[in-house]
C-alpha cells in the first residue's frame, strides 16, 4: 500500500509542561518503519491457517499405509540395540539374584528350585524320541503380508518349544528356510534358532528335506518307545509276521479326500507353513500334487462337530499330532488343542447333548403350558348352571 493511502494517524495532545502549554507530539515517526516492514515482506512469509501441509512424496508402487508402517519399523529397528543391551543386562541382573537366592537357602538348608533352563533339560533327558518327522513346508513367502510372515515365525518357535517338552517327540525340520522368514529369524529374533536341539532349518524344499529326514528316522533304534500308545497302535495283529514301515512322505491338507487313521513309524508328515486367513484356497494340495506327494487329512470331521472352518494353524497341527503320539486317541487330542472358540464337542457327545437340550426345551414347554392351562381355568367364566347353582345355594 502507498504511503498517500493510508489513513493519517491521529495526533497525541501530552500535558507535559509545568506551564500549561499543551505539546503536540506526532505519531507519523512509525510510519516509516512500517512502509520498510512492507517493502521488505514478501508474499511467501506469511501461512494461511487452513493451508495443509505438503506430503512427503511416495516410493514407487507403496501406500500410504504400507508407507508409514515402513516408517514405524526403521524407528523400531533404530532402538533395537538400546533395547537389547537392557534385556541383557536383565537377564544378568536376573541370573545373579537367582544364584544370590539359591546360595541363602544352601546355607539354611532349603533345596534349591530349578531353573527353567534346568526343567527343560530334565524333561527332554526324559523324552523319548520316536522314528516320525515333521516337516513345516515354508515355501509361500510371497504369498504373505509382512505381519503373516511374523506370525509364522511365532508358530515355528511354538512348534519347536511344544516338540522339546513333548514325552515323545519328532524330528521336526523347516524346509525352504529363505527370503523374509530367514531375515526375520536373522534379525528380529536375533538367530536364536541356531541353539535350538531337535530341530533342522533347510533351504531345501520339502521333498530334498524328505529324503534327508529318512537318514535321521533310521537311526532312531536305539530308542525304547514301546511303552508308547504310538507303538500300540502300530503292533502287529497276533498271528501275523511284523512288516517293514512303509516310510510314506505325506503332505497335510484339509482339501485331501484321504484321512490319516494313524501316525506310522519311519513316515514324513508334511505342515503347509502358510498364514493367509484362507486367501488361497488349496495351494497346499496344489504343491503336494506337482510334487507327486502323498496327500491325507486329519480326521477332524470323523471325530468332532464345529461351528467354524476346518483349518488349524501350524502349531496347532504340530501339537495335535504329538498329542496322539503320546494318547493315540484323536478325539482327545483335539480337544486339548483346538480352541473352545471355535465351538468343538466330540460327536458322540454332541448328540447327547443335543437330545438333553430338546429333553430340556420339551420340560419347560410342558411346564409353561401346564402354567397357561392353570390360568386360562383362574380367568375362565362361570358357565349359566354354575352360576343358577351358586345362587340357589346363597338363596
Amino acid at each position: 500500500m502507498e504511503a498517500e493511502e493510508r489513513p493519517a494517524k491521529m495526533q497525541k495532545i501530552v500535558h507535559a509542561s509545568d506551564d500549561g502549554t499543551a505539546e503536540i507530539i506526532a505519531l507519523n515517526d512509525q510510519q516509516g518503519d512500517d512502509e520498510t516492514e512492507d517493502q521488505n515482506a514478501t508474499p511467501n512469509d506469511s501461512t494461511k491457517p487452513n493451508e495443509k501441509r505438503e506430503r512427503s512424496p511416495l516410493p514407487d508402487g507403496m501406500s500410504r499405509s504400507a508407507y508409514k508402517k515402513m516408517k514405524r519399523q526403521v524407528k523400531i529397528d533404530a532402538s533395537k540395540v538400546e533395547r537389547k543391551a537392557k534385556d541383557k543386562q536383565r537377564k544378568k541382573d536376573s541370573k545373579a539374584r537367582r544364584r544370590e537366592e539359591a546360595q541363602k537357602a544352601e546355607e539354611a538348608g532349603i533345596p534349591v528350585a530349578r531353573t527353567p533352563n534346568q526343567a527343560l533339560f530334565e524333561r527332554r533327558q526324559k523324552s523319548v524320541q520316536l522314528p516320525v518327522t515333521i516337516i513345516i513346508d515354508c515355501g509361500y513367502d510371497e504369498k504373505m503380508l509382512p505381519t503373516e510372515v511374523t506370525s509364522l515365525s511365532s508358530q515355528i518357535t511354538r512348534c519347536y518349544s511344544d516338540n522339546s517338552k513333548a514325552k515323545y517327540r519328532v524330528h521336526l525340520a523347516v524346509s525352504s528356510f529363505n527370503k523374509r522368514l530367514k531375515d526375520r529369524f536373522d534379525t528380529v529374533l536375533d538367530k536364536q534358532y541356531k541353539k535350538w536341539k531337535g530341530v533342522q532349518f533347510l533351504e531345501e524344499d520339502f521333498v530334498k528335506a524328505a529324503e534327508q529326514a529318512k537318514g535321521w528316522m533310521a537311526q532312531d533304534g536305539k530308542h525304547d518307545y514301546s511303552q508308547s500308545a504310538f507303538a500300540k497302535q502300530n503292533a502287529p495283529v497276533e498271528g501275523e509276521e511284523p512288516q517293514e514301515p512303509k516310510g510314506d512322505v505325506i503332505y497335510l491338507s484339509s482339501d485331501s479326500d484321504n484321512v490319516i487313521t494313524k501316525l506310522e513309524p519311519h513316515c514324513t508328515y508334511i505342515i503347509g507353513g502358510l498364514v493367509d486367513r484362507n486367501r488361497e484356497k488349496g495351494i497346499c494340495y496344489k504343491a503336494a500334487m506337482n510334487a507327486g506327494v502323498k496327500t491325507a487329512r486329519l480326521p477332524i470331521g470323523e471325530f468332532l462337530e464345529m461351528n467354524s472352518r476346518k483349518v488349524l494353524t501350524t502349531n496347532h497341527v504340530n501339537e495335535i499330532m504329538l498329542h496322539w503320539l503320546d494318547l493315540g486317541d484323536w478325539g482327545e487330542a483335539f480337544i486339548k488343542v483346538i480352541p473352545k472358540r471355535k465351538g468343538l464337542a466330540l460327536k458322540g457327545q454332541a448328540q447327547d447333548t443335543a437330545d438333553e437340550d430338546a429333553e430340556h426345551v420339551d420340560s419347560a414347554k410342558d411346564g409353561e403350558d401346564a402354567k397357561d392351562s392353570a390360568e386360562e381355568d383362574e380367568l375362565e367364566p362361570e358357565s349359566e348352571e354354575a352360576h343358577d347353582g351358586s345362587k340357589k345355594l346363597l338363596d
